[in-house]
C-alpha cells in the first residue's frame, strides 16, 4: 500500500452479516450492502499488521475475496466516509478494479488477477 496512495482494498467477510455482535469488537473500517459486510483498507491501514488481521477476519472455510481499486481522489474521499453501499457503488468500484484476489489451496495461498494496462 505504500506506493499506491489512491488505491483502496475491499474485502468481503463471508462469515459475518450486519448485526453480528463480533463486528463491534473489530478495529476495522466496515461497509455494508444489505446484510453483507465488507472491510475497506486504505494506505493508512498499513500499520501494525492491520491488513493481516482484517484478512483473518474475512477468511472462512469457503474462501475470501477482495479487490484492489484505484479511484480518483474525490471519489476516494467519498468511499472512505461511506458505511452503506448501494448498487451503483459496485458499478463504480468494478470499473476501477486493478486486482482481484481470492484465497486458494485451503487458505494457504491466494490467486491474484490483475488488469492489463492499455
Amino acid at each position: 500500500m505504500k506506493n499506491m496512495k489512491d488505491m483502496i482494498r475491499i474485502i468481503e467477510d463471508y462469515m459475518s452479516e450486519v448485526g453480528d455482535p463480533c463486528l463491534s469488537e473489530r478495529e476495522a473500517r466496515m461497509m455494508t450492502y444489505k446484510k453483507e459486510v465488507y472491510y475497506l483498507l486504505t494506505k493508512e491501514d498499513n500499520i501494525n499488521d492491520k491488513i493481516k488481521k482484517i484478512l483473518a477476519f474475512a477468511s472462512s472455510s469457503v474462501s475470501s475475496i477482495g479487490a484492489m481499486i484505484s479511484l480518483q481522489k474525490d471519489i476516494l474521499k467519498n468511499f472512505i466516509k461511506k458505511r452503506e453501499l448501494i448498487l451503483n457503488d459496485f458499478e463504480i468500484l468494478s470499473k476501477n478494479v486493478w486486482k482481484i484476489f481470492t484465497s486458494a489451496y485451503d487458505d494457504e495461498g491466494y490467486l491474484i488477477w490483475h488488469k492489463k494496462e492499455r
